[in-house]
């Protein structure tokens, strides 16, 4: 099964990309309360206890831990390019 994200998510994050800093978007990171949950979900998907919906959470949260990583590598682009 694979999540699939609003389209308003996607926008959103495009938003990000061309109207927040660089710094500000280098600068974003999870909570400790999300990184535990990241850690939590990933550890039952190892153990194979998932139930659907938070098969689909973690889906999501992969989703956009790729989204951000994108981002982040935009920023230091522009970083770069203002350099």
């Amino acid at each position: 099964m694979v999540a699939v994200l609003s389209p308003m998510i996607d926008r959103l994050l495009g938003y990000f990309a061309r109207h927040a800093t660089p710094e500000e978007i280098l600068s974003f990171s999870p909570t400790e309360e999300e990184i535990e949950r990241i850690e939590t979900l990933s550890q039952r998907a190892q153990a194979g206890i998932l139930s659907s919906e938070e098969q689909v959470e973690l889906e999501q949260l992969r989703y956009l831990d790729r989204q951000i990583m994108l981002l982040k590598a935009r920023a230091r682009q522009r970083q770069e390019d203002h350099d």
